[in-house]
């Protein structure tokens, strides 16, 4: 589980800069701050000996870029 606490930050900190970069409205980076609430949801919700639970997790991955496209999407018309 310790993987996990690490890898998240990661994952979002290089989304996020790269939003920086290409110079993405406030709006995009919103969607990266709702998927950062969904990761740590899922980190503390993570127990990798109920599969069930395990497999309810993975799922919600597309849950997590659905919050940065919708994101991404709403900043393309919102400008």
């Amino acid at each position: 589980e310790s993987w996990l606490i690490a890898v998240a930050p990661l994952r979002l900190g290089i989304l996020t800069y790269g939003l920086w970069i290409a110079k993405a409205p406030l709006i995009a980076r919103l969607g990266i701050l709702g998927a950062a609430v969904h990761a740590i949801w899922q980190v503390k919700n993570f127990a990798d000996t109920n599969s069930a639970r395990f497999l309810q997790l993975f799922r919600a991955n597309r849950n997590f870029g659905l919050l940065i496209v919708v994101g991404m999407i709403a900043g393309c018309f919102l400008k």
